[in-house]
């Protein structure tokens, strides 16, 4: 099992500083992890950082580059995760104005090969300095939104992207700039896709390592109810969504509100009994396959105290119920067994 963090800004922009956004939260997870002898997988959202470098914002940028080298220092992960609309976004008068350019396929041949390359050789960069056997090798969409694409999964493999982890069985999302329906995945933990066609599986081409998820049902409580009740769990607002849910369908009302919730700490309705149930059903559902390899994803930016106390307790309990059957490990590991 791999503990995946997405490390990025709030995509609609910061109410406290980039900072507090993001570093200052991960200390704290970086902290936790020490004290539980385990390793996390961080994926990166590199563009954000060239584009604070290009705005000479250095302070940030090169604080930044300290973290994420401490994280391979302590024997972390770092892996590539894009979220294309900063090439695209606007600073004006230091003001942050979010691009609605959210999709990779919302780009051309030469600008998603640019992204990819330009935000590997930021990572090599950094991480070869600590550990020159360092390879990126892992990617993750941004908005979970992996698209159909033979352009984007040829870009991927060309630079060494050899395992994707974007889906979700039974995921559904849509807004104003982004839609995904992950219902009809394969029904298989784990598979190798090419040619543009993630839900059939080959023989050979980028492997998927899934988020581990569960379907929700017509019993669970709503989530409006869930919010008021555990409101005292709320993490500290540090920035604004870029999603609108403006002009949705019925139907895509419908499909977001029963979509399969993810195996994650970000959300502060979530309990330890819940990530287990999450997790047992994953393990139930896949039995038939020797080895499961399943994904946590989490992000530092919305993460407080009650979320930082259920990672803690989930991998305390996962470890008790499977003892040395489940391993939480990182992509370079993975890669090299």
């Amino acid at each position: 099992m791999f503990l995946t963090f997405d490390y990025e800004l709030p995509l609609g922009g910061w109410t406290v500083s980039p900072e507090a956004a993001l570093i200052e939260p991960t200390r704290q997870l970086l902290a936790l992890c020490e004290k539980l002898a385990v390793h996390a997988v961080f994926f990166i959202d590199v563009l954000s950082l060239i584009r604070f470098r290009e705005l000479e914002n250095d302070s940030f940028e090169q604080s930044v580059r300290e973290q994420l080298a401490e994280m391979i220092r302590q024997d972390h992960d770092i892996q590539l995760h894009l979220h294309p609309h900063w090439f695209t976004s606007s600073f004006e008068n230091g003001i942050y104005k979010p691009s609605k350019d959210f999709r990779l396929a919302d780009f051309n041949e030469k600008e998603i090969s640019d992204m990819v390359v330009q935000s590997i050789n930021y990572l090599n960069d950094v991480a070869k300095q600590v550990k020159p056997d360092y390879t990126c090798l892992a990617f993750r969409a941004g908005g979970f939104n992996l698209e159909n694409s033979p352009l984007i999964f040829k870009i991927l493999a060309e630079n060494g992207i050899r395992i994707d982890t974007s889906l979700c069985h039974g995921y559904c999302f849509a807004s104003d700039i982004s839609t995904i329906d992950y219902s009809d995945l394969p029904n298989q933990s784990n598979w190798f896709f090419a040619n543009g066609k993630y839900e059939i599986p080959t023989d050979m081409g980028i492997y998927e390592i899934p988020i581990a998820g569960k379907k929700k049902t017509v019993f669970e409580a709503p989530t409006f109810i869930k919010t008021k009740l555990y409101k005292n769990r709320k993490p500290v607002n540090g920035g604004k969504m870029i999603h609108s849910n403006h002009k949705l369908t019925f139907q895509q009302r419908i499909k977001r509100a029963f979509s399969a919730r993810m195996l994650s700490f970000d959300n502060y309705t979530y309990s330890t009994r819940y990530l287990m149930k999450v997790l047992n059903d994953n393990i139930k559902r896949f039995h038939h396959q020797n080895t499961i390899n399943l994904a946590v994803i989490s992000h530092p930016k919305s993460m407080d105290w009650y979320n930082f106390q259920l990672m803690e307790d989930f991998i305390v309990s996962a470890q008790k119920q499977y003892g040395d059957q489940i391993a939480f490990t990182t992509f370079q590991v993975f890669a090299k067994k």
